[in-house]
């Protein structure tokens, strides 16, 4: 319920970008200021979605959702621009150094957004974590992203349905808005149910990583 007031508010901006927004000769134009406007709550909404997610399933990031992806909000952007770029440069260099940069800075963004670490620090906290288990991340990530193509065809398709239904039904509604907002609001569902196994699967990681540290340091104590 956190991201159904961003994605309304998506909802509405883009329908009165779409009505309102014209040029000199009244064909339709994409206002700069509008279109930076709903990338910004859209990406706003990606990021309170794995706030709620990381505090359920980890039990971190306790006390106000909102207010933590805030917070929070700047940095997280900053990090996730960072991977992006370097995700980019690697698939420039014959496309696997950027798979492989990919899964080492797959968790940069958690780090910055819920453990307060600066961007850089985050790309380094996140390539310390996948040291010798890219091939792991991989095999996890891989699963993952068919379970996520799966979630947004059912999105799509339900979408579909709906604006289908509510313009049979002949109700007085802006279907844009309700359209846009639905689509969007499904989205950050399913961003979240795809998120949560991730955050599980990431905490799981950083507990065996302690566990070995600790293992491997009492033995160094004991010799």
């Amino acid at each position: 319920m956190y991201t159904a007031p961003i994605a309304i508010a998506i909802g509405v901006i883009s329908t009165l970008e779409g009505i309102n927004v014209l040029d000199n000769q009244g064909q339709r134009t994409t206002s700069t200021t509008g279109s930076v406007l709903i990338l910004l709550l859209f990406a706003f909404g990606v990021a309170l979605s794995q706030v709620v997610m990381t505090h359920r399933y980890s039990g971190l990031a306790h006390g106000n959702a909102p207010a933590r992806a805030i917070k929070r909000f700047v940095p997280w952007l900053v990090t996730l621009t960072l991977v992006f770029s370097i995700m980019i440069l690697g698939y420039l260099a014959f496309i696997v150094p950027g798979i492989y940069l990919a899964l080492r800075l797959f968790w940069a963004e958690e780090f910055a957004l819920v453990h307060d670490a600066g961007p850089i620090e985050a790309l380094k906290q996140s390539w310390r974590l996948t040291q010798d288990s890219a091939g792991t991340v991989f095999g996890f990530q891989f699963r993952a992203g068919l379970a996520s193509y799966a979630v947004i065809f059912v999105v799509l398709a339900a979408a579909a349905g709906i604006s289908t239904g509510v313009g049979l039904t002949g109700l007085n509604v802006d279907l844009p808005v309700v359209a846009t907002s639905f689509v969007i609001w499904m989205f950050f569902i399913a961003y979240s149910g795809i998120h949560a196994p991730e955050i599980v699967y990431l905490y799981a990681m950083r507990a065996e990583r302690s566990i070995s540290l600790v293992q491997s340091t009492k033995t160094l104590d004991l010799a």
